[in-house]
């Protein structure tokens, strides 16, 4: 068949915060990705290289995974009000799992089932890292204190809202898997943060 050729690209979860002040030290387009040695830095992709959710880059004591932010309001002033910033945060993870199970229960049903694979608690420690990473910057110390609203996608909203396949917005890729490359990322800010982090 057709699809037997393709692959399913990496789900996400999107962190969409509206925060009440501004956020000087992001640009536009923000890699951090985790360099600290070559064996963290083979885990921060577990989530492309094994569609697992036990894969090392979520597993890890200090959560090596890597991250996109886009920040908006660096080029569109009407992103936000004055004085205040709106950032979305992409963390690469697996797709949702298939379980059989569910393909019987009515849609609203299967979907909740769908949603425990991104458990509040798993959301929490990725938001943890997340804050504590981008802690290390000026003025984002506190980031954390100064989000007024929050908006959290996983793959289950994905598969929900829009009927994608496995949760994946990125949807199918072919077995070339070119677009795993990263010559875009010449236009990016790279960010490498190597401390430790602890999630609470």
């Amino acid at each position: 068949m057709f699809y037997s050729k393709l692959y399913l690209l990496v789900g996400v979860i999107a962190f969409h915060w509206s925060i009440d002040m501004q956020c000087d030290s992001l640009n536009t387009h923000n890699v951090f990705l985790m360099g600290a040695d070559k064996a963290k830095a083979e885990e921060s992709w577990g989530a492309l290289r094994f569609n697992d959710p036990d894969a090392p880059c979520f597993q890890d004591n200090e959560f090596p995974f890597n991250f996109y932010v886009h920040r908006a309001s660096a080029v569109d002033s009407t992103a936000a009000p004055e004085g205040c910033d709106s950032i979305m945060v992409l963390v690469p993870c697996c797709t949702l799992k298939r379980d059989t199970s569910l393909s019987k229960l009515p849609r609203d049903e299967s979907i909740k089932g769908y949603e425990r694979q991104f458990g509040e608690a798993f959301i929490s420690r990725v938001r943890d890292v997340v804050f504590c990473r981008l802690g290390k910057l000026d003025g984002l110390e506190d980031l954390k204190e100064h989000i007024i609203d929050e908006i959290v996608d996983t793959p289950a909203t994905y598969a929900d809202y829009y009927n994608l396949a496995a949760g994946t917005p990125f949807a199918l890729v072919s077995s070339n898997h070119h677009l795993l490359r990263f010559d875009c990322l010449q236009y990016l800010r790279m960010i490498i943060v190597n401390q430790p982090t602890n999630s609470q």
